[in-house]
């Protein structure tokens, strides 16, 4: 088994056209973003001009975008990435398997390497300024480099996934064109898509937005087990549950919410307030059913009754959906190192709006392939153990 790359390592791998990441899409392809771009910085006098048309005449390259030219170095090393990335799932485990999934490699990596022209041209043609120095790439490869102690040991890490120190630094600067090509439009966060523009690409998406006062019935053994309380306990632990509901009654709106929010904080016994003091944001299937019914019957600012479920009782405030709170689905990926930025609903529909925007670009792109492309076996080319 090959290492893994590490952490810094692979996250300058995910290239524009993977970007959106497990966001929902539409799948329209866009000429811009449903917010205002701020104004593109003007052009310094070194802005490069587009690429000028382009033959293949060498072995060594695989396609032409815009006049970028994409080595088969990198076109193998998105290959085998792809590759590995059907297998992660389990249910392919051998090369062999892998055919039936030939043509999608293939199309996914001539998408990928085209996109490297499309966000060149669009730099210069859509958004100049947005240009990315040698000395930027140089920069970020040191960072690489420092977290392998020597650069033998990260030539090694590269090799062993299909990469050159050529590859990865052309796959880094992609990458980094792609970012400031966001940060230009959707802003780095996402902050310059509207609330508006947000609840209206996730309409359909059934969303909603709830704080809970949890008090369980279950107790947990020395072995760790799980047993009910009896009937009396639960009944006691109700009866306290009704006590806080009283304290609420009367109140409306952010009046509510505050003293909804003291008295949370004082008495749940979810350990998931502590890493989502502002509630949880889900859609159908993210919670237990009957939360989930609760949730749906209130309007918001709405209080419900008492609920029960396997976990104990609730007590559920329905709150109007924050478009910076991470969605239920995605909580988890802050364990595998994500900012809590980049997985707010927010982030995540402009990452899909911005693939849109990609994906137009690369639709439209002037694109030359090799002639070892026409009849290319990308089995061929994928080194799997």
């Amino acid at each position: 088994m090959k290492r893994r790359l590490s952490a810094l390592l692979l996250a300058a791998l995910l290239t524009a056209v993977t970007l959106a990441g497990c966001a929902k899409d539409d799948g329209k392809a866009q000429d811009a973003p449903d917010t205002e771009p701020a104004p593109a910085a003007e052009p310094a006098e070194t802005t490069p001009s587009a690429p000028e048309p382009a033959v293949i005449v060498d072995d060594d390259t695989a396609l032409i975008t815009n006049g970028v030219s994409v080595s088969w170095d990198t076109f193998t090393y998105f290959a085998n990435y792809f590759a590995r990335s059907i297998m992660e799932n389990g249910s392919v485990t051998t090369k062999d398997q892998l055919a039936p999934y030939a043509d999608q490699i293939l199309i996914t990596c001539q998408r990928t390497c085209t996109s490297f022209g499309a966000l060149e041209l669009a730099a210069i043609e859509k958004l100049p300024g947005t240009a990315v120095s040698q000395n930027e790439v140089d920069t970020l490869w040191q960072s690489i480099l420092s977290q392998y102690g020597t650069e033998e040991e990260a030539q090694k890490t590269l090799a062993e996934n299909h990469m050159t120190e050529d590859v990865y630094k052309s796959i880094l600067y992609y990458n980094t064109l792609s970012d400031k090509l966001f940060e230009a439009m959707y802003g780095a966060r996402g902050e310059k898509l509207s609330d508006e523009a947000v609840a209206e690409q996730t309409a359909s998406d059934g969303y909603m937005m709830a704080k809970h006062i949890l008090l369980v019935t279950t107790e947990t053994g020395e072995d760790g087990t799980q047993t009910d309380m009896s009937d009396e306990d639960k009944a006691a632990v109700r009866e306290k549950l009704e006590g806080i509901a009283a304290q609420l009654q009367g109140l409306e709106g952010k009046e509510l919410e505050a003293k909804f929010d003291e008295l949370m904080l004082a008495n749940t016994e979810d350990p998931g307030v502590q890493t989502n003091p502002g509630g949880y944001l889900f859609q159908n299937g993210d919670m237990v059913a009957e939360f989930q019914s609760a949730t749906e019957a209130l309007e918001e600012y709405g209080l419900s009754d008492i609920v029960a479920t396997s976990y104990g009782y609730h007590l559920i405030l329905r709150i109007p959906i924050d478009y910076d709170a991470i969605p239920s689905a995605y909580s988890m990926y802050q364990y595998y190192g994500y900012e809590p930025y980049r997985l707010s609903l927010r982030y995540l529909v402009a990452q899909s709006q911005f693939q849109s925007v990609i994906d137009g670009w690369v639709d439209t792109a002037d694109v030359i392939y090799s002639d070892k492309m026409d009849d290319l076996d990308i089995l061929s080319i994928i080194d799997i153990d």
